[in-house]
């Protein structure tokens, strides 16, 4: 699931974010992309939990032809901003205001972080997650989200402790517009 086109720039985003200190050692590196992990894994398992607890009622949303229908409709929205209809970008006091507090994020900052990676990859994992989310449902078995989680966030790891090597990759381009369209 690592290997899906949403996830491709989160692994930019991240190589780019832990990148940034080089002055940090593999140690600091190490925690630093725990904690994004960690934000990953969280995110994830919460939603198994609540699958879980709440048993047949997700399930049966996801089976409501009104649910299908705004989901077909959110898609049908982001691939027309994919095609370059429209182009999504947050307000900008909320840019101004991350922008600001990019250097004192610390800890909970890189947590959020891996947090938000789910929301961002959650287009191309939400065929697998859909049918995990409905087998959670009915067998509340929430730990299958832990290792669903753990299996995104691993590569992650290894990724933001290394991500000095970053710096060997190709750089981008309008060849990376080529590939966002094919």
């Amino acid at each position: 699931l690592n290997l899906t086109p949403c996830v491709y720039p989160m692994i930019a985003i991240t190589g780019s974010y832990f990148g940034a200190s080089a002055s940090r050692t593999r140690g600091q590196a190490f925690a630093g992309a725990f904690v994004y992990c960690l934000g990953i894994v969280v995110s994830y398992t919460v939603l198994g939990g609540v699958a879980a607890l709440t048993g047949g009622l997700f399930g049966a949303l996801l089976q409501s032809k009104w649910v299908l229908l705004g989901v077909s409709a959110l898609m049908v929205t982001l691939a027309l901003s994919m095609f370059g209809l429209f182009e999504i970008r947050p307000p900008q006091f909320l840019v101004q205001r991350a922008a600001g507090m990019s250097s004192k994020a610390g800890q909970l900052g890189v947590f959020f972080l891996g947090a938000t990676m789910g929301i961002v990859a959650a287009p191309c994992l939400a065929p697998f997650a859909v049918a995990l989310l409905a087998y959670v449902g009915t067998s509340r078995q929430w730990w299958w989200f832990l290792v669903f989680s753990c299996g995104l966030a691993i590569p992650y790891l290894v990724l933001g402790t290394f991500s000095s090597l970053m710096s060997s990759l190709p750089k981008s381009g309008t060849w990376m517009v080529w590939v966002k369209r094919v």
